[in-house]
């Protein structure tokens, strides 16, 4: 049997039970990578370093999202963060990435 993690975000499958991704798979990858940006370094106690200083983007810049994605889960390769104003401010993040090889 594959290891599983919960899927992030937290969600309930069609079931009723917590969702699940098998490890190691491009979709964990991406739940992963989304998750590292989505938090705010410090934000959790077990794992201070995790995330971003701002994951509003608020200042954020290519390095930052490179930099915390190396440190936070360094079997994930980065081909390309590409930084995309939105509109009203917001900054939409595009990450390439993949487990290593």
């Amino acid at each position: 049997m594959s290891s599983v993690t919960l899927a992030h975000p937290f969600r309930l499958d069609a079931a009723g039970s917590a969702a699940v991704i098998t490890q190691g798979v491009p979709r964990h990858a991406l739940e992963v990578v989304r998750h590292i940006v989505s938090c705010r370094v410090g934000e959790r106690p077990l794992a201070p370093e995790w995330g971003i200083a701002d994951p509003l983007a608020d200042g954020v810049d290519e390095s930052d999202v490179r930099a915390a994605i190396d440190l936070c889960e360094p079997d994930i390769a980065v081909s390309g963060v590409t930084l995309r104003p939105s509109g009203a401010g917001d900054l939409d993040i595009i990450i390439d990435a993949a487990w290593r090889a």
